[in-house]
């Protein structure tokens, strides 16, 4: 599957579900006399049919909103990928803060809710990070191949620390006492394989392979 595709539909769902929460908000906030009122300025219609299309849209245009932002946002997906392929590595990630605000754009001006769409569209640009940020992610992961070079740039210690770390998150320490290193030698791999993105840190300082990381220990003998 085209890696854009995969991306902009996972990462769709995650922003197409906080749309649609926005949007059950907003027509819950409107009384059903609201509704009625809003109604009436465009079809005179009986109060029992009212109830009707108020329960229709109560229940029905959560689900159209989902549907129809999954299908908008898997689309710009392919898009990021198109364009992401002819540009540098280095813009990719500018490029998914604009490919979520113009989804964000689209989707607060096409989406057609009883609520302002000057707020709509607020709501759906603040909200935007929820598709950019996975949609970036996710590409780098599924984009991703592995290349033969990467081992054969590699020393046998900064291979054995890769080894190490598969499937594993460790802390410094632990890394030094199971490889029986120097603090300073350690240190100095660690730093290297974290500037070739083979090695990040999380929050509580444990070492964890990357998915450049994981590719290259699953093809190491």
């Amino acid at each position: 599957m085209n890696p854009g595709v995969k991306a902009g539909f996972l990462a769709g769902i995650v922003y197409s579900s906080v749309l649609t929460a926005i949007s059950l908000f907003s027509i819950l906030q409107m009384s059903f006399e609201e509704f009625a009122a809003l109604i009436s300025l465009y079809a005179p219609l009986q109060p029992e049919l009212i109830r009707t299309v108020y329960l229709m849209v109560l229940y029905i245009s959560p689900i159209a909103v989902f549907i129809y932002s999954l299908i908008v946002n898997t689309i710009f997906g392919a898009i990021y990928d198109w364009l992401a392929k002819r540009i540098g590595e280095e813009w990719r990630s500018l490029l998914a803060i604009m490919i979520g605000v113009i989804v964000a754009v689209i989707l607060g001006l096409t989406i057609n809710l009883p609520v302002s769409k000057t707020v709509f569209l607020i709501a759906a640009t603040a909200a935007s990070p929820a598709y950019f940020i996975p949609l970036f992610s996710l590409y780098r992961r599924y984009s991703l191949k592995f290349d033969p070079s990467w081992i054969s740039a590699l020393n046998p210690l900064e291979k054995d620390v890769i080894r190490l770390l598969y499937g594993k998150k460790l802390k410094f320490l632990d890394i030094e006492n199971q490889l029986k290193l120097e603090k300073e030698e350690l240190s100095s791999t660690l730093n290297k394989l974290m500037e070739e993105e083979y090695v990040d840190i999380d929050y509580e300082n444990r070492y964890f392979l990357t998915a450049k990381g994981r590719l290259c220990a699953k093809n190491l003998t």
